[in-house]
């Protein structure tokens, strides 16, 4: 059989005299651009797009114990995260405090997340929140309330709460209820979980003004 010159030779063509379609782009700010998309790191929480790692987490979260007495929250890949880079440390534990319905959330915090968590300090604490959502308010109410969900929690959880230390302190004069902080040390205590209640006198107030005069007493403690 003959055999054609092509082939024999192979046959090379050039495209260097064709002129530019589109200008090449920069390939590593691309990449860039795409990563900061799938991240959201500059956009606050609440005002990420269902989008990238934001949907992941929405997609799987929270993440229920099949006794549904424990509870994962997305907040925990939120709050401890941006603590940990604005203050350079990858392995930082926080402390929390609040006052009032903060007090529930500062406490609630360290009952939730102990391996971060270390110390929480509730002033003037309400930690009974079922007034203003009502008491059938299910699920939600229960894992975001101390008093509900400590009764029944065990295990490694529990091992590790009983490792860290909640501050109830109240005033004792207008507007105050110290009762509150009785209450939900009793459920701490009965757990193993150390606390201690500091009834400030009837001469503090459910006020700012008692708030400031505490915080710094308990930093200075627990720093």
């Amino acid at each position: 059989m003959a055999i054609s010159f092509t082939g024999k030779k192979r046959i090379r063509k050039t495209f260097g005299r064709v002129a530019e379609v589109a200008p090449m782009p920069n390939l590593i700010e691309v990449q860039k651009s795409s990563y900061d998309h799938f991240l959201q790191m500059g956009v606050l929480p609440e005002q990420r797009g269902s989008v990238g790692l934001q949907e992941v987490f929405k997609s799987v979260f929270p993440i229920r114990d099949f006794s549904e007495r424990a509870q994962l929250e997305f907040v925990r890949y939120e709050l401890i995260p941006m603590i940990r880079l604005d203050c350079d440390s990858p392995d930082i534990t926080v402390m929390t405090a609040g006052a009032s319905i903060g007090a529930f959330n500062a406490v609630a915090l360290m009952c939730h997340y102990p391996d971060v968590v270390t110390n929480a300090i509730g002033m003037s604490g309400t930690y009974d929140i079922s007034r203003f959502v009502g008491e059938d308010a299910g699920d939600d109410l229960y894992f975001a309330t101390p008093s509900y969900f400590l009764p029944g929690l065990n295990g490694e959880h529990l091992a590790l709460l009983r490792s860290r230390k909640a501050i109830l302190a109240s005033g004792e004069g207008r507007w105050e209820n110290i009762g509150e902080s009785w209450r939900l040390a009793h459920v701490l205590g009965s757990k193993g979980i150390p606390n201690r209640v500091d009834p400030w006198g009837s001469e503090y107030d459910h006020d700012w003004s008692t708030w400031r005069e505490m915080l710094p007493k308990y930093l200075g403690e627990l720093i």
